[in-house]
């Protein structure tokens, strides 16, 4: 995956900067780690800071949130207080500092960090031959093994893809000539950064949950929007419903890359940020408080009764890691003649049982209803899957890459042709879109700009 040709698919084994901070998080990914990455925050115009990882651990009766900080690079007592700052200001308990390169001065240890700083120093050196990093201290530090990390690559494909995402949606932003109120591309941009980045520093889980809300209301069908602009570059400011021409070309021709799959994949991730927060709210300690409890009950009643409900469900504290794995793992989609295997592996995955699996399910269509009582899933004419209304197609690659590795490693023969196999078992046009997703995954992660900025 190194020669000119796929460029843009080649992941260097020793990462650097951005590319480290992706490796970083598709290890933790695999460890059951729910996790927010890329959040800046600002006064006025000026960065106070980025936080690179923000994990959460979530069980039955706690959830364990840690900021992680990763440097590829040079590092010191600066860093180590502006970590230190930020614990303070963030008002967690702890945080991580994950290098590449150990100090060389002797008294800024391990040992030193953690008494007087509570920060876990992770020393992710180079392996002694130099072809890969020794993981072994961020495993360790982490509670995590080796064999945990099985599909760390299928994640930081999937990261390396939204980064390329980004890339492009923000090159659309800055080519963009007419007045700023027309430019579509900007306002998917300024809406992420308010789900990702802005929300994140709210004061409580309500206030976020309120927040998102709020977000989500005021660019209400945003893809559709866009789907507009791209034909007809206008950009309205309500539609019922997606350009016909363009839907067609996004989800049964797909034949290029769009920076409508970005604004699908940021609207998946405000949802996605939404379940999330509000499983955070359960565990409030301001939880039962009066004036939390009026908030509550002013929230749309999808959100209230979610949150009001969400004891029914055994596993629901899962839920936000099971929706990860979903999305970045499987790609969106069940294949319908394998369900029951693909509901094991979920399973062996997230811990969530495989006979709670359908309320994990579910539970996307109980927080956000569509009319008629629809559900989110729906199954794709002409195939065999069952999909996510709406999902971002570039992410589903990453799906078909999952199934493959799991098909090679079942049959023990790695140069196995799992789609030409899995054409010979279904006589339908399954395997047809499943290599137009590939396609489309690959011209993103072609492009190879994530290494360039």
């Amino acid at each position: 995956m190194s020669d000119k040709k796929n460029k843009g698919l080649f992941f260097p084994s020793i990462p650097k900067d951005k590319d480290y901070e992706d490796y970083i998080a598709s290890l933790l990914a695999c460890g059951g780690y729910y996790l927010e990455r890329g959040i800046h925050c600002w006064i006025d115009a000026e960065e106070l800071l980025e936080l690179d990882i923000v994990s959460t651990k979530f069980s039955s009766n706690s959830v364990d949130r840690n900021l992680i900080e990763i440097k590829s690079g040079k590092w010191g007592y600066p860093e180590i207080f502006k970590v230190y700052g930020w614990i303070k200001y963030l008002e967690y308990n702890k945080a991580s500092f994950i290098v590449q390169k150990d100090k060389d001065k002797t008294d800024l240890t391990k040992e030193h960090c953690k008494k007087f700083f509570n920060i876990d120093l992770v020393i992710d050196k180079e392996s002694e031959d130099g072809s890969c990093l020794d993981d072994s201290d961020l495993l360790s530090t982490f509670n995590m093994t080796s064999n945990d990390c099985e599909y760390a690559l299928l994640y930081r494909i999937a990261f390396g893809l939204e980064a390329e995402m980004f890339i492009y949606l923000h090159e659309r932003v800055k080519s963009f000539s007419e007045a700023e109120e027309n430019n579509g591309y900007l306002q998917v941009e300024k809406y992420y950064r308010r789900i990702n980045s802005l929300s994140f520093f709210c004061s409580d889980e309500i206030t976020r949950i309120q927040e998102l809300i709020s977000a989500f209301h005021e660019n209400k069908n945003l893809s559709g929007r866009l789907s507009e602009l791209e034909a007809t570059k206008k950009f309205p400011k309500e539609v019922s419903r997606f350009n016909d021409g363009i839907f067609k070309k996004l989800f049964y021709q797909v034949e290029d890359i769009s920076p409508i799959y970005v604004s699908l994949y940021i609207e998946l991730l405000a949802k996605l940020e939404l379940l999330k927060t509000c499983v955070l709210d359960y565990f409030s300690p301001k939880k039962d408080d009066i004036f939390n409890l009026l908030q509550h009950d002013a929230l749309p009643l999808n959100v209230c009764m979610t949150l009001r409900n969400m004891d029914n469900d055994k596993y629901f504290y899962l839920y936000p890691y099971f929706w990860q794995v979903f999305i970045f793992l499987f790609g969106g989609f069940i294949l319908k003649p394998y369900e029951s295997e693909e509901y094991e592996l979920l399973s062996q995955l997230t811990k969530i049982p495989i006979e709670e699996i359908p309320k994990a399910f579910s539970f996307f269509d109980s927080l956000f209803p569509l009319k008629d009582g629809k559900s989110w899933f729906y199954d794709k004419p002409g195939t065999q899957i069952k999909m996510l209304q709406f999902f971002p197609l570039p992410l589903a690659g990453t799906g078909v890459f999952f199934r493959a590795v799991n098909y090679r490693n079942k049959k023990g023969l790695p140069e196995v042709n799992y789609m030409e196999d899995l054409q010979k078992q279904l006589n339908d046009h399954t395997v047809n879109d499943m290599r137009k997703w590939v396609v489309l995954e690959s011209k993103f992660l072609e492009r190879g700009k994530r290494f360039k900025n």
